[in-house]
C-alpha cells in the first residue's frame, strides 16, 4: 500500500478505525487486494486516489504535490497527441510551448526529438509498439519522416505475432479503448479482430 502524508485534501475515506494509522489523511488508499477485472483471471489490488489529474501526474514523476496556489499546467491527451499538436503549431515555440505544455513539456519534447534523431528502424519499431499513435496523429508526429517510417512498418508488420498480442490483450496487458489502440499502434485492427474471434 502506498501512503503519502498530504494535508488539505478535499475528500477522505473512512477505514474501520476511522483514521489512517499514523497519518491524518491519505492520497491513495488500497481498499482491496482481491479485486477483479473482466479478461484478467487473477486478483488485483484496488485503490482510490484522492487527487486530480495534475496532482497524480506530479506523483508519477516524483514531485511533491503543492497544496496551495495555482496548479501547474497539465494538458490532457497522450504524449503522441500532444506532440502532434506541437508539430501542427498549436503550442507555439520556446517559452510559450514550455508554459502551455507545463508539466508535460519534457515528455512531449523528448518524443519530438526522438523523431528527428532516431533511425528509420527504431522509429518503425516505435510505431509498431504504439508510441506514435495512429492515422493523422502518427502522420503529424513523424512529419517529413512519415513516408520512410511507414514503408518500414508495412514491411515489418507481416512478421508480427498477432495471436500472441491478442492473448496479451485478453490478459489485460494492453488496457482498453484508446490506451489499447495507442499501445498496439499499427497492429490494433488485426489484433482486435483476433481478440474478438478468440472471445466468441
Amino acid at each position: 500500500m502506498f501512503r503519502y502524508a498530504v494535508v488539505n485534501l478535499r475528500k477522505k475515506l473512512c477505514v474501520t478505525d476511522g483514521g489512517f494509522g499514523a497519518w491524518n489523511s491519505c492520497v491513495i488508499h488500497q481498499y482491496s487486494s482481491h479485486g477483479r477485472l473482466n479478461g484478467y483471471d487473477k486478483y488485483l489490488d484496488l485503490d482510490i486516489a484522492y487527487m486530480d489529474k495534475q496532482a497524480w501526474f506530479k506523483y508519477v514523476h516524483g514531485e511533491r504535490v503543492e497544496t496551495g496556489g495555482a496548479a501547474e499546467n497539465c494538458p490532457d491527451g497522450s504524449t503522441a497527441n500532444l506532440a502532434a499538436g506541437v508539430m501542427r503549431g498549436e503550442y507555439g515555440n520556446g517559452d510559450e510551448r514550455r508554459k502551455r505544455l507545463g508539466s508535460r513539456y519534457d515528455e512531449v519534447q523528448a518524443l519530438i526529438n526522438r523523431v528527428s534523431s532516431s533511425s528509420v528502424d527504431d522509429l518503425a519499431k516505435d510505431v509498431l509498439n504504439g508510441v506514435f499513435g495512429n492515422g493523422d496523429t502518427r502522420r503529424a508526429v513523424l512529419g517529413s519522416r512519415y513516408d520512410e517510417v511507414q514503408a518500414r512498418v508495412n514491411a515489418r508488420s507481416s512478421s508480427v505475432d498477432i495471436n500472441a498480442l491478442a492473448r496479451a490483450v485478453i490478459r489485460g496487458e494492453y488496457g482498453d479503448g484508446n490506451e489499447r489502440r495507442t499501445k498496439l499502434g499499427a497492429n490494433f485492427d488485426a489484433v482486435q479482430k483476433r481478440v474478438n474471434e478468440l472471445l466468441k
